[in-house]
């Protein structure tokens, strides 16, 4: 079999199993697709009483361009409203492939290596919070500059360019990532110096970045506070460390690692911080790893601004429970950067292949499948353009989309 069949197989079976796994974790988005909270709220209220002045909006403090556009676009080429949350999945949908592609096309590593980097997007063992929805699609999006800015192939870069600016638009000004990753941004610029020019691609899509991730920390500081809880803070929350401990140890122990004693706590935190000093020291050894480098980064980065925004109450997040959707971006990256630097053997093999069958029966003991209440939105919808003012009740329970064609 030549590197070429390998490639294409290895491929087209990440695309194939991670739609297996969306459809094991999300089935009704498939047949019965539905809104999920701010979809119906923010984008689709506002893109059906404002239209394209809904861009500008900001919800929390920051912008969420990509699905704002897409519904506005929507409304302007008067797509029936009752297929509005098909398309809102399935566009969620193709942002996956669009990732699973780069992963293929841009990363430096041979077919395996990108077998299990692809793979590891859908099969973190969370709870469904961010999939197939376009409330949460900022948290998939975020995983584009760190793919483009690993790529060091400038022919390949010339040629996806103006794709990777798009898509650098649309991921930089939806959602508040782009400013948690400044540091990252002005590190890469700052690395890059000697070859800094207009010319240069990569330098173009860093300003670019940096330019976007400015532009929503001024959102931010203009809103005010972004506290996701309240209480009393103190450095010596202890909260801190259980929250360090599930963060990663969940990968390996699922549920059990929220329900851990305090020995079991204290030996396997031990063991993950020789795990990151491991990998950190394999990282600084490898120069070339620049993939690994930005993923192991990103994993710290958004581990501390989760710290920061939940300290009050660090100990109440969880990847089953609460705040589930903080836990996908620093485990994935984390999990990117220990694949990055297994050596390319046999043993690292096999050893990957059982960790994706352990997050498989994690995802499945743990956190299982999540069905949607059906609120008949095709029913509800038909009634949008009848009525003077209208509630449309969408998930989750208590949320209403409210309609008033009075305005």
């Amino acid at each position: 079999m030549t590197k070429k069949i390998k490639n294409d197989i290895l491929m087209a079976a990440s695309f194939f199993i991670s739609l297996l796994v969306i459809y094991f974790r999300r089935p009704d988005s498939f047949y019965n697709p539905q809104f999920w909270a701010e979809e119906g709220t923010r984008f689709f209220a506002d893109a059906y009483h404002s239209g394209f002045k809904s861009l500008f909006n900001t919800c929390n403090g920051y912008f969420h361009l990509f699905p704002r556009l897409l519904a506005c676009t929507l409304k302007l080429i008067r797509i029936p409203y009752e297929l509005f949350p098909s398309i809102f999945c399935y566009s969620w949908l193709f942002i996956l492939f669009l990732i699973l592609l780069y992963i293929w096309k841009r990363l430096p590593f041979n077919s395996t290596q990108k077998f299990f980097i692809a793979l590891t997007v859908t099969f973190i063992p969370i709870q469904s919070e961010i999939i197939m929805n376009l409330t949460n699609i900022q948290w998939i999006l975020v995983l584009f500059p760190i793919i483009i800015f690993s790529s060091s192939d400038e022919t390949t870069n010339k040629k996806w360019f103006w794709i990777d600016a798009m898509v650098l638009i649309l991921a930089g000004l939806t959602g508040p990532n782009f400013t948690v990753m400044l540091p990252l941004f002005f590190m890469l610029m700052y690395k890059s110096r000697k070859e800094f020019s207009f010319k240069n691609k990569q330098s173009i899509l860093l300003i670019l970045s940096i330019i976007c991730g400015i532009v929503v920390a001024i959102s931010l500081f203009n809103y005010g506070s972004v506290d996701r809880t309240e209480g009393q803070f103190t450095i010596f929350n202890s909260g801190f460390i259980k929250y360090f401990y599930v963060q990663y140890a969940f990968l390996f122990l699922g549920l059990y690692a929220e329900q851990s004693s305090l020995p079991i706590m204290i030996i396997v935190t031990l063991i993950l911080i020789a795990i990151m000093l491991f990998v950190l020291l394999k990282l600084l050894g490898n120069k070339q790893n620049t993939f690994g480098r930005i993923s192991f980064m990103c994993s710290i980065l958004f581990f501390m601004v989760t710290a920061v925004a939940y300290r009050y109450v660090p100990q109440a997040l969880s990847p089953y429970y609460c705040y589930v959707r903080n836990f996908y971006l620093p485990a994935l990256t984390f999990v990117w950067a220990i694949i990055t630097v297994l050596p390319q053997r046999k043993w690292a093999t096999i050893a990957l292949t059982l960790l994706m069958f352990l997050f498989i029966t994690e995802t499945i003991c743990f956190a299982g499948r999540t069905y949607f209440k059906d609120f008949n939105w095709k029913e509800n919808a038909k009634q949008i353009t009848t009525s003077d003012t209208l509630s449309i009740p969408i998930n989750p329970s208590g949320w209403f989309i409210h309609i008033d064609n009075r305005k």
